[in-house]
């Protein structure tokens, strides 16, 4: 059966819907053509959430395709320290050494007679040099559990070392209870540089 077909004299020919319908499509392909859009739509919505979460800094470090890339526009000691630093904790013969970076030349160790003061002294030689902490923030393994310290307002990289010094002493930790660092990821530690982009 020809479908009907109204003219109107200066006008193409507008075709009429057939009394069967219109005629049929590969609902296969439409089907998964639907699918295809669906599936981008929920890659999409799920990378701008992501992306929202690690801009609140709820995920700090989740990938390349979601951090901000606000980070292109940092300073360069902002950019190398702007995640948390961790503590590497030793024996160096007589001393207790706390270690950030990975190793004395290119990072910064303090030492003293226990954990505490060796932490101490290392928040004295930032203060010294002026050096940055990734997000304002330092984190050690100690006793099975990790304790973090970010700064709060106002508050300088070396404010942040002291205030982990007296967690540690107030706690009673002692030698024994921090584990033995992991060398080949303490050797893989971004170098330590200060506010005013100098390298250790």
């Amino acid at each position: 059966m020809q479908p009907d077909c109204e003219t109107d004299p200066g006008s193409p020919p507008v075709l009429l819907r057939q009394s069967g319908g219109w005629p049929s499509k590969d609902i296969s392909v439409e089907k998964k053509m639907h699918s295809t859009l669906v599936a981008r739509r929920r890659e999409v919505t799920r990378t701008l959430a992501m992306y929202l979460l690690t801009l609140a800094g709820i995920f700090p470090d989740i990938g390349p395709l979601c951090r901000p890339p606000r980070d292109v526009f940092l300073v360069p000691a902002q950019r190398e320290n702007r995640h948390m630093r961790r503590i590497a904790v030793y024996r160096d013969g007589n001393k207790m050494a706390a270690q950030i970076g990975p190793d004395w030349v290119e990072g910064i160790a303090g030492f003293g007679d226990t954990v505490a003061d060796a932490l101490r002294d290392l928040a004295y030689s930032f203060a010294d040099h002026r050096y940055e902490l990734r997000g304002n923030s330092v984190g050690v393994d100690v006793a099975g559990e990790f304790i973090e310290v970010a700064a709060s307002p106002g508050q300088s990289p070396a404010d942040v070392l002291l205030r982990l010094a007296g967690m540690i002493e107030e706690r009673g930790y002692q030698e024994s209870d921090f584990p033995e660092p992991d060398w080949h990821r303490l050797a893989n530690e971004k170098r330590l540089i200060s506010r005013g982009g100098q390298m250790n």
